[in-house]
């Protein structure tokens, strides 16, 4: 009887251990998929826009203020644009970008100035030419 028990308890214990394999395998991979190096602040925000955009289309997606405001996204539904900053390597091309309908402003050596809309995101995260991107953050005065 003890053994049978034993054999169960061990059982059990290697199915949870090979889920918890599974799981942790997929989840790098899901973090490993883009061309090049997304800070933090930007994983954070395409996790959080994969939640609050479920099974809407991005091009119809309506985000709440909340949201919009936490990443500083302007626009409308619809229309919506985040800006950051990317560092480009031999390979970009301006021409690459302009495709997607992102703006480029500024240019200092190897940093850009970006607007993306965000039906252009998934498109943009596949490019190359690109070492790094990173959401512009909403400034806040100090009093």
């Amino acid at each position: 009887m003890k053994l049978i028990t034993g054999l169960i308890i061990l059982a059990v214990l290697y199915s949870c251990s090979t889920t918890k394999q599974v799981k942790k395998e997929e989840n790098v991979k899901s973090q490993t998929e883009y061309n090049f190096e997304l800070s933090l602040d930007t994983k954070l925000f395409l996790e959080d826009l994969n939640k609050e955009q479920g099974e809407q289309n991005i091009d119809e997606l309506k985000l709440t203020k909340e949201f919009t405001d936490k990443y500083n996204i302007s626009g409308s539904p619809g229309a919506y644009d985040i800006s950051g900053l990317i560092k480009i390597n031999e390979q970009y091309n301006e021409n690459d970008l302009a495709k997607l309908n992102i703006k480029t402003n500024s240019k200092v050596n190897e940093i850009v100035t970006v607007i993306i809309p965000l039906g252009s995101i998934d498109s943009f995260l596949e490019l190359d030419g690109i070492k790094y991107f990173e959401l512009t953050k909403k400034g806040v005065p100090k009093n």
